[in-house]
């Protein structure tokens, strides 16, 4: 079955660019087919707000992973790309958020859609 999901990239570490760049072209290598990309924009830090400002971007993807699926492959694309267990809100190599999936409403430790800081 195929599934829609809308992902956002982030970055504040490195080659800011080229982590993103890198991050999808895995999305598409583990997920499948990356349909859409926002414009890449720079955002100020939250949370802790004294480190570099991150670069982002949405994209859209269709999948035949589920939803857990999904953030099991994004938990290993951003091991991957070389990110650490980090604090929270601090800085990071890469940072992939799964913003809606399908129409899902789902709460659990693991996973919440639509993600908690939307809206």
């Amino acid at each position: 079955m195929q599934h829609k999901g809308y992902l956002l990239i982030g970055t504040n570490l490195g080659s800011r660019l080229e982590n993103i760049r890198a991050a999808t072209g895995a999305i598409r290598t583990f997920l499948g087919h990356v349909q859409h990309q926002s414009h890449i924009y720079e955002t100020a830090a939250w949370g802790k707000t004294h480190q570099a400002d991150f670069l982002n971007q949405a994209i859209s993807i269709e999948t035949h992973c589920t939803a857990l699926e999904t953030l099991h492959q994004i938990k290993q694309i951003e091991y991957l790309l070389g990110r650490k267990q980090d604090e929270r809100w601090g800085p990071r190599v890469i940072d992939i958020d799964i913003l809606l999936f399908d129409s899902i409403n789902l709460e659990s430790p693991l996973l919440t859609i639509p993600h908690a800081h939307m809206g």
